[in-house]
């Protein structure tokens, strides 16, 4: 329950800040993929680099969940105070109890300085 009230959290806040000013030079994402986590939960994983030359102060990165196609559900990861060339380790945790993605999309990557 606790990470549920994590990811709900981290989801409405960043539906409040979106009408905040969004870039998403500033953040360069890589070796993105979906595994499972050591604690048995979904995630996909991979890198985000801040390769601006200042702090970032909240960065968001969003995905679609897709099903042959379709998609199913959203998971979201984000990060604060990454300073320049500082990487983050993306873990953006996946809900598998209804439905199982077979591959995702990135839809956002936002950041709020």
């Amino acid at each position: 329950m606790k990470l549920k009230n994590i990811i709900l959290s981290t989801v409405l806040s960043i539906a409040s800040c979106h009408a905040l000013a969004v870039d998403n030079s500033q953040i360069a994402l890589s070796n993105l993929h979906m595994e499972n986590t050591p604690n048995g939960m979904s995630a996909i994983v991979g890198y985000a680099e801040n390769t601006s030359n200042s702090v970032v102060k909240n960065a968001y990165v969003k995905f679609n969940l897709l099903k042959d196609g379709v998609v199913i559900g959203q998971t979201i990861d984000a990060a604060s105070n990454l300073e320049p060339g500082q990487k983050w380790k993306i873990q953006a945790f996946i809900n598998t109890f209804n439905d199982k993605p077979d591959s995702f999309k990135v839809t956002e990557v936002n950041v709020v300085n």
